[in-house]
């Protein structure tokens, strides 16, 4: 936001001198010579310059995504477009929360992934013609959807217009690969056809079929040369036309007034478009993180599951992440017949480490402990005598509620085979068949059949009071969307439900219970009547705002 004036003052000294726009900034703020700019600009460059050194300093020792998001942050540009509201803001943070993916996607291919090595590796794939693309249009949202035909592919429109189909355009004429195949790798018979005909025939005819309705191919004879220009014969082909259909219609191009021509680069009025109020029809597919952030607050749910605000990396979410790798590692190599050692389960745990979000080496050190120890205890847990082998793990599960769609992910399912007679004494079986912990078993617990199954969601939080641990157990949602799910798949409910808190080893136990399960599903039904209904009103609270990722840049926050 450098004043124009002092912008053009700027580039102009920089070219006449032969030297960089950061010398010929560096010169203006210290005082130094350099050119004649406003008072106001001089405020607005020692801001951007100050920017600029932070982040300099920091790429040189952080990873790049954590340099991208520090910019988006100090800038204020993050808020300024989670503030606004508007289908042209929506676009643009989804377009933001690709560019995050792409680099964080990129950075985890890199030995280094500072920025110095990160940009060198996206230019090459710019060069080799791997342009990463916008995100993906909302088809919910009734709107012109403009896309290459190459980013066309797998989607649905009730109509598509196909504009400049002329030779020369589609087809295009064949260039060089900017990266060329090596010819040792080349067949002979591959070099006897030229490939760039079909490949173009085969993205027309996928822009094609991507029409449910309606389907226009246009053409024009003048693109602004001298000779007027023949009709792609790929629509000849798809009309099933002879070439000469079109020759006397395309001969002669009519003279156009050169006002108009000059008209032609007036600028356009912009229509700014509000923020989408219609409700979303149609089934919705949801998942217990999406739901939990509804249930929050629905603004978080738009800022992390509409607009895919990115947020910055926190040390819980990786020291959680590979936690969960690690165990879910144990347990499958548990149900080949071959049990991780510990320095094995340690190293799976530290190749799904990264060093982002920690306050510093020695915090990051600490929490490496922390697992190690945790990873310790629980693999002493499944050695003992008494434990389960899981019969599930990591296992992916989806069901309907009211014609919505629930996914997600079974972290642990234990299926154990009762012995002796059921009937007497369920609970007593059901302890018996569950390592004696019959002091968590209520007398409520009915048995059905002759298997007791156990469903566990693992957690990397410190509960350290059973009383707790089993009324987070009771109050977890997702807990009870897993005895759905295994309901939906097996025809039964689970007997027990579990969280296993990794850090304190501590396993917080409770049965299905049908008035919680009854619970669950209107508190279901009432996030999916609201995401509907793209009801995401704020609803400030000071303990959920303070813990919530998106405090710094949402108005209403109770924690700003």
């Amino acid at each position: 936001r450098v004043p124009s004036e002092d912008l053009s003052a700027v580039m102009g000294a920089a070219r006449r001198g032969h030297r960089s726009a950061w010398a010929v900034l560096e010169e203006i703020d210290a005082g130094a010579g350099g050119p004649s700019v406003t008072d106001g600009g001089r405020q607005v460059i020692a801001r951007l310059l100050g920017d600029l050194r932070r982040l300099r300093d920091l790429a040189h020792a952080r990873p790049a995504g954590e340099v991208l998001y520090a910019f988006l942050k100090q800038s204020g540009w993050l808020a300024e477009m989670a503030a606004e509201g508007t289908a042209a803001s929506e676009e643009m943070l989804a377009n933001v929360a690709r560019f995050f993916d792409i680099v964080r996607n990129r950075s985890a291919l890199l030995v280094d992934h500072r920025a110095v090595f990160l940009i060198p590796h996206l230019a090459t794939l710019i060069e080799a013609g791997d342009d990463p693309g916008t995100a993906d249009p909302d088809l919910d949202f009734d709107a012109v959807s403009v896309l290459t035909v190459h980013k066309a592919k797998g989607l649905e429109f009730p109509v598509v217009v196909i504009p400049g189909l002329v030779a020369g355009r589609f087809p295009s004429a064949a260039r060089r690969a900017a990266l060329a195949m090596p010819e040792s790798l080349i067949t002979a018979s591959a070099t006897d056809v030229d490939p760039h005909l079909p490949e173009e025939r085969r993205l027309f005819f996928v822009a094609m079929t991507r029409a449910r309705d309606e389907l226009i191919l246009t053409h024009a004879a003048d693109y602004g040369g001298a000779r007027s220009r023949q009709v792609s014969p790929f629509v000849l082909e798809a009309l099933d036309l002879p070439t000469s259909a079109v020759a006397a219609a395309g001969s002669s191009v009519p003279s156009i007034d050169p006002r108009e021509r000059i008209a032609a680069f007036a600028t356009a009025e912009s229509q700014q478009l509000g923020p989408r109020t219609e409700p979303i029809e149609g089934p919705l597919t949801l998942s217990h993180s999406s739901l939990d952030a509804y249930l929050t607050c629905p603004r978080k749910f738009q800022y992390s599951h509409v607009l895919r605000v990115p947020t910055a990396p926190h040390h819980s979410i990786v020291y959680g992440a590979a936690l969960h790798q690690a165990v879910q590692e144990f347990h499958r190599s548990e149900s080949r017949g071959q049990v991780l050692s510990q320095a094995e389960l340690e190293a799976v745990f530290e190749r799904a480490w990264t060093n982002e979000g920690f306050v510093s080496r020695e915090h990051e050190q600490a929490r490496l402990s922390a697992g190690r120890t945790a990873l310790h205890m629980f693999r002493a847990a499944q050695l003992a005598p008494d434990a389960v082998v899981p019969a599930w793990v990591e296992r992916d599960f989806a069901f309907s509620l009211d014609g919505d769609r629930i996914r997600g992910r079974f972290d642990r399912v234990d299926i154990v085979p009762i012995e002796g007679s059921v009937a007497d004494d369920p609970a007593a079986a059901f302890a018996a068949a569950s390592g004696g912990r019959a002091d968590v078993i209520e007398p409520t617990l009915q048995l059905l059949g002759r298997e007791a199954v156990t469903i566990t969601d693992y957690k990397s939080s410190d509960v350290r009071d059973p009383v707790k641990a089993r009324q987070r157990a009771r109050d977890s949602l997702q807990l009870q969307i897993y005895a759905m799910a295994y309901e939906a798949m097996t025809g039964r409910l689970p007997d027990a439900l579990q969280l296993h808190f990794l850090d304190s080893g501590l396993v917080g136990r409770v049965p299905v219970e049908s008035d919680r399960l009854a619970k669950a599903r209107d508190r279901i039904r009432t996030a999916a009547g609201g995401i509907r209904a793209r009801d995401y009103e704020a609803r400030p609270d000071t303990m959920a705002c303070t813990y919530c990722p998106y405090r710094e840049i949402c108005p209403s926050s109770a924690a700003r």
